[in-house]
């Protein structure tokens, strides 16, 4: 989740004063947060990777997927990677990570040349091995590592897109260098999924699908999504913190964060607020505090090391990215907008990822 990565201090600022403007212009206070706009989720699930292009290129499109009681989650993505220098070289790979609590989490991960998948340039359309994403469904298979997953899931949402920097996502932008949208913050599935001949039926579980793409992942970096809470509330919560590598050395951390209650949108999103948010880690937590005109955001999120995965990011120059995730996490979150009563919220169904240099000691990584 880049926030500064690569971006000399002239251009952080003129991008700042931009989305000043466009936050003016577009009320990025509080907004509705029904379907529309200018921006609709098929728009932010196009396949950005131009095999063309030989500056390197990231991407990723995916799914999590939680039951209702917190004990499992499911996470489904398909990954572009090509090298830079060497397009013709891109691979593309279908994943999938289970996680059971006081379990095993099995990681498995097929990959194939980018020649032989499918990903549309209008919309979520993508093939990669036997996985298939599209428009309402999740199926296919997945083998890897001895093991092998079947799924046929059916989902339905008309939550508009969370973009944490709605204003500065358009392609024509070369900053940020790693962009991230949830184009589906809030998705409800049906159907199966087997693992090594062993079915589990969904109904009704909760989703969201995202989509992240750039020149390479962000060094430094912590992501958090909910949309799940023990006490029935309807809020979806998405925020990110990141340090970008400017020369040597990384940047202060940038907070973005966007809140739904209700139906209604609360953003803490300016790039300027995003400088001025706090933000800690301590361990496998994450803790944060946002604030915007008449509305404040404080929450942490954590997780015990057996419940992350460790994911070893390839970057296109080669370097690696250690990703730590867990699907199922604890938050609690703390909410005062709009001069409504204050909102105290807990589950244990987040999504919880860091990212790093180098692996934290106490998450173990996967041989992929």
């Amino acid at each position: 989740m880049d926030a500064l990565c690569g971006c000399p201090l002239g251009e952080v600022a003129k991008a700042a004063r931009m989305d000043g403007r466009l936050a003016e212009e577009e009320g990025m206070t509080v907004g509705s947060t029904t379907q529309g706009g200018s921006h609709s989720a098929d728009a932010f699930n196009a396949v950005r990777f131009d095999p063309d292009r030989r500056s390197g290129h990231v991407e990723s499109l995916f799914f999590k997927v939680n039951d209702s009681e917190g004990r499992r989650a499911l996470w489904f993505k398909a990954t572009v990677l090509s090298p830079k220098h060497y397009a013709d070289q891109a691979t593309a790979s279908a994943w999938v990570t289970l996680f059971e609590r006081g379990g095993e989490n099995p990681v498995l991960r097929e990959t194939t040349p980018f020649c032989e998948a499918s990903f549309s340039r209008t919309g979520l359309d993508v093939r990669v091995a036997d996985l298939h994403f599209s428009q309402g469904r999740i199926e296919g298979r997945v083998r890897s590592g001895g093991h092998e997953l079947v799924v046929d899931l059916s989902y339905d949402g008309d939550s508009a897109p969370m973009v944490l920097l709605a204003g500065l996502m358009g392609d024509r932008f070369s900053w940020p260098r790693f962009k991230l949208a949830s184009p589906n913050p809030m998705l409800r599935m049906s159907g199966f999924y087997e693992l090594d001949g062993v079915r589990t039926d969904v109904d009704g579980w909760t989703g969201m699908q995202g989509h992240n793409w750039g020149v390479a992942h962000t060094p430094s970096y912590v992501w958090f999504h909910a949309n799940q809470w023990h006490g029935g509330e309807s809020v979806v919560v998405e925020a990110v913190a990141a340090r970008a590598r400017i020369g040597r050395y990384l940047s202060p951390p940038v907070c973005l964060a966007l809140a739904d209650v209700g139906g209604v949108r609360y953003r803490f999103n300016g790039l300027l607020q995003g400088m001025t948010n706090r933000t800690w880690v301590s361990g496998m937590s994450w803790g944060f505090e946002a604030r915007g005109p008449g509305a404040r955001m404080k929450g942490r999120v954590w997780a015990p090391p057996e419940a992350f995965v460790g994911l070893p990011y390839r970057n296109p120059d080669g370097t690696v990215t250690y990703c730590s995730n867990s699907m199922i996490a604890f938050a609690e979150l703390d909410i005062d907008a709009g001069g409504k009563e204050p909102m105290h919220l807990t589950t244990r169904q987040a999504a919880l990822e860091f990212g790093s240099p180098t692996p934290p000691p106490c998450v173990e990584f996967a041989v992929l």
